[in-house]
């Protein structure tokens, strides 16, 4: 019986470094662009509900300019708190009044709303 020179190392069964670190990094790229892509809509949606929060709390605050009724300190701090960070400016203007509602958007910036209530009126 004839032996060959060379006689071949059976290899051991599982991954090297190399093709555990390869996987790895293919799963990390694929998880990163899978996380970030649900992400948008969902932030998307909380900048038009605080828009739309801050809509609800300048009309209520134009309402009580226009009739130069009395606010009702509970529904004013209700719907001051579901704006978080919101500020309100009212500034008197020769014909009537400027009203601002400020908040912080969910990318940093501040997003605004406002009405000019001319001769006292909504428009």
């Amino acid at each position: 019986m004839t032996t060959p020179l060379f006689k071949r190392r059976a290899r051991p069964a599982g991954f090297t470094l190399i093709e555990a670190m390869i996987a790895v990094a293919i799963f990390g790229i694929t998880m990163t662009l899978a996380m970030t892509y649900p992400m948008t809509p969902i932030l998307e949606s909380t900048d038009v509900l605080l828009r739309e929060r801050a809509r609800q709390w300048l009309e209520y605050e134009a309402d009580v300019v226009v009739h130069r009724a009395k606010a009702d300190a509970p529904t004013r701090a209700a719907l001051q708190a579901l704006v978080p960070a919101g500020q309100l400016v009212i500034t008197p203007s020769k014909n009537g009044a400027h009203i601002v509602v400020q908040y912080r958007r969910t990318d940093g910036r501040t997003g605004e709303v406002f009405v000019d209530l001319a001769d006292g009126r909504l428009p």
